[in-house]
């Protein structure tokens, strides 16, 4: 019965980490299932949200053991979701001793992390690079960058205060919009929309996205809908976020 407590503690953790990192609801409930039936554990009963998953199983002495968990909110990591995918197939493949995959997990989470300065210069330079593809002019870019960096700057805040990225795209999208125009009116910039419309790409959520398109497509409608609700109010948000920037700044008659 220890052993089925550990493989669920592993199931439950694994799965919270992937959808943390940007696994899809569809991924974590195969994971379990393929873990479940590589340790031959019986009668499993899932339920995952993206916020929230539970988990059951029947223990060797026919007693169920049951776990939840909640998902904190979305901080995609591409790299450690990679990690975690590899451990889950090998676990399937090679079923170890159950006392050793909570080390495992651990193991997997070290992704190497890199410091915010670097993460925020590489963003800094990739929408850069994209507002000049886009038609921007090396202007354009350089008020671009400037925009991706308070932003960037804000996120970082707002995330340690423990505020919504809904309310966050709001804030964000106000103070790029009222930046670039200052920066654009100050003659570093030469189109306030380029600039704005590069910015924004920073933080459209693309990838829960994906996921929500991907829920509805497989069926899981609960899932789906409410992936695609969040998708949508924190797109609202961009879009409110500018027309409060451009009001601020003078309307559209200033714009």
């Amino acid at each position: 019965m220890r052993d089925t407590d550990r493989i669920l503690d592993f199931m439950v953790r694994l799965s919270r980490e992937a959808i943390r990192n940007g696994a899809s609801i569809e991924y974590a409930i195969s994971a379990m299932r393929h873990i479940a039936a590589s340790y031959e554990l019986n009668d499993l009963s899932v339920f995952a949200l993206s916020s929230y998953i539970s988990v059951s199983a029947e223990a060797p002495g026919g007693e169920h053991r049951t776990r939840q968990i909640t998902v904190p909110e979305p901080a995609i990591h591409l790299a450690r979701l990679w990690r975690l995918n590899r451990l889950s197939l090998d676990v399937c493949e090679e079923v170890p001793d159950p006392a050793s995959l909570d080390g495992r997990l651990n193991h997997a989470l070290e992704a190497p992390s890199y410091p915010k300065p670097a993460v925020f210069m590489g963003q800094v330079i990739a929408i850069s690079c994209v507002c000049m593809i886009l038609g921007g002019t090396v202007g354009d870019a350089f008020a671009t960058g400037c925009s991706a960096l308070v932003v960037c700057v804000i996120f970082d805040l707002l995330e340690r205060w423990g505020i919504d990225r809904i309310i966050g795209n709001a804030v964000g999208m106000w103070a790029a919009t009222s930046l670039a125009i200052m920066l654009v009116r100050a003659g570093i910039g030469d189109s306030n929309s380029m600039v704005v419309i590069s910015v924004s790409l920073l933080m459209i959520p693309g990838i829960p996205l994906v996921n929500a398109v991907g829920n509805l497509v497989r069926g899981n409608e609960l899932n789906g809908t409410y992936q695609l609700m969040r998708v949508t109010l924190e797109s609202l948000m961009l879009a409110l976020g500018t027309y409060a920037g451009v009001t601020m700044m003078g309307g559209m008659a200033a714009w």
